[in-house]
């Protein structure tokens, strides 16, 4: 995504959403908000500027009460109902906020000319929620000096939940991308899944993604949590998953488990029912074989933490082979321990 010269927003409404579960108030408005020409660019970079182009979702196929991917639709084709359009999002955003850690805020609904998607100029509708005040201090010159006064507003670098929905590949529910800073908890999913509906598109970038935050969630959950895999062990498929899609063209998951999971049958039954899980609580569909993205792998790597703790003494910090790694049990001191394997001190 980009933003050009061209870009700018046509319309622009804002309607407060309370929390339902807790009764507060919806508050509709009944005319779009003034886009004056001066915070032209503040706008865009408030509501646009956080977005990555990386992670790409669309409209899920499972169904739902919601009509939100008709109202799009008509968005996208400047009908002339674009007010009570909006307002019917917000009356189901509204409706469905029925968890009491829901915040309240305001929701913009915009649409967005101009936007450049893969190379191309498109429309968009952006919807796009801020949870957050912050406090401000105003300055105001008077006769006698200069006065403070204190004000809450949102800041315009922090947006807390968004949405871009492009004009495009409407046969397949459209392309969008997300925005959603609310820590993992019992909420962790409601802008996501619950009000918008959607899923991760499945391309090359996502399949690769998802594999390696597959693999990274079987061996805590699995490998560490309810099997007790030696650490060392954990380290050892944490490195060989790297190293496999570090250096592989294209994915084959036979192929991934063979060198990942080794000649062990448990570890890959285990994998696949795990897998399977995974996929229904995600609503995907992981294709066998594709295209391994490197952006994808990179920016994987933050995740994958190849660190050995040794009770609250030790950290070893391992960036090869776990081969040159030996555990022991030490009977007098009654103590296991590692002995590392190097050729010199750097």
């Amino acid at each position: 995504m980009q933003i050009t010269g061209k870009t700018k927003f046509k319309d622009l409404i804002v309607h407060k959403i309370g929390n339902k579960h807790r009764g507060e108030e919806l508050k509709l408005s009944s005319q779009c908000t003034p886009l004056h020409p001066e915070f032209a660019d503040t706008l865009l970079r408030f509501f646009l500027s956080s977005f990555s182009i990386e992670d790409q979702y669309h409209f899920s196929e499972e169904k739902k009460d919601s009509n939100l991917p008709e109202i799009i639709q008509r968005l996208l084709q400047e009908s002339s109902s674009f007010i009570n359009d909006t307002q019917d999002i917000a009356r189901y955003l509204y409706d469905i906020c029925n968890h009491a850690k829901i915040k309240s805020g305001e929701l913009y609904v915009a649409v967005i000319e101009n936007i450049q998607y893969k190379k191309e100029e498109m429309n968009a509708i952006g919807i796009f929620k801020s949870e957050h005040k912050e406090t401000y201090l105003r300055l105001e010159e008077t006769e006698e000096g200069i006065k403070l006064n204190k004000e809450e507003g949102i800041n315009p670098q922090k947006m807390d939940k968004g949405c871009i929905i492009f004009d495009t590949k409407a046969d397949d529910g459209y392309r969008m991308l997300l925005i959603d800073k609310v820590k993992k908890n019992d909420t962790a999913k409601f802008w996501k899944e619950t009000f918008l509906n959607t899923s991760l598109v499945c391309d090359d970038y996502g399949l690769t993604s998802q594999y390696l935050e597959l693999t990274r969630n079987f061996i805590n959950d699995v490998c560490h949590t309810q099997n007790e895999v030696e650490p060392s062990q954990q380290l050892e498929i944490i490195s060989d998953t790297m190293d496999y899609f570090s250096n592989a063209e294209s994915f084959d998951k036979k192929e991934f488990k063979d060198k990942v999971l080794k000649d062990v049958p448990d570890k890959k039954v285990l994998f696949d029912e795990y897998q399977k899980e995974w996929q229904k609580d995600n609503r995907l569909n992981l294709k066998e074989k594709f295209e391994i993205q490197n952006n994808a792998v990179e920016k994987a790597k933050q995740r994958f933490k190849h660190v050995l703790k040794l009770d609250k003494n030790f950290h070893i910090y391992i960036h090869g082979s776990q081969k040159l790694m030996e555990r022991g049990y030490d009977k007098k001191k009654g103590k296991y321990y590692y002995k590392l394997y190097f050729d010199k001190e750097l």
